[in-house]
């Protein structure tokens, strides 16, 4: 546990320079990227992007593990049709399009008529083509579940920021003095 919390840090670290943040903001430092509580849309967008790397490095790596058990077919199947739909949709979205629509119809016929050839009548074979093309919406919420990324970020920041406000409530005499600490060693601790 100690070994997997002290490599968890290292990201806390960087994304805690890259957003100015530390402890809540109990060092005021000036965010390298963007201050998330400031701009979190661009926070939230760059949560997704990360989604969507994430999605096509698995696929890249179940492509990699098929084509090296000599699964061409299937790497193309069950991969390459994935990469044109998910694709193609994105850029649908951002705009692209006749082309964009051409890839994503081609990759999505792709898909319906391969997922489902290991079925052994023509109706199961379009059946689970057509459960298996159901599968974008799992690919899709996977990529948008990154957004969890900015909810995380920001409800961490704020609780520690809460903590800190708490302390500066208590002024600067003995019981700021006692307390303060007591508050800024618990509360960080429940926050982390």
């Amino acid at each position: 546990m100690v070994k997997l919390l002290a490599l968890v840090s290292v990201p806390t670290v960087v994304f805690g320079v890259l957003y100015g943040s530390f402890f809540g903001g109990i060092i005021k430092i000036k965010p390298l990227w963007v201050d998330p509580v400031a701009d979190p849309m661009t926070v939230l967008k760059y949560s997704i992007v990360f989604g969507i790397i994430h999605l096509y490095v698995g696929l890249g790596v179940k492509a990699y593990q098929l084509i090296k058990e000599g699964k061409i077919l299937d790497a193309i199947f069950d991969v390459f049709f994935w990469y044109g739909l998910v694709s193609g949709l994105i850029w649908l979205l951002l705009g692209g399009g006749r082309p964009a629509q051409i890839i994503s119809i081609v990759s999505a016929l792709g898909l319906l008529l391969t997922q489902g050839r290991s079925n052994k009548t023509l109706v199961g074979k379009f059946f689970g083509g057509l459960y298996g093309l159901y599968g974008v919406t799992g690919y899709l919420g996977d990529a948008l579940s990154y957004s969890r990324l900015l909810a995380l970020g920001l409800a961490s920041g704020l609780i520690g920021w809460s903590f800190n406000l708490l302390i500066g409530l208590l002024g600067k005499g003995a019981v700021a003095f006692i307390f303060g600490p007591i508050i800024f060693v618990a509360g960080h601790t429940f926050n982390f």
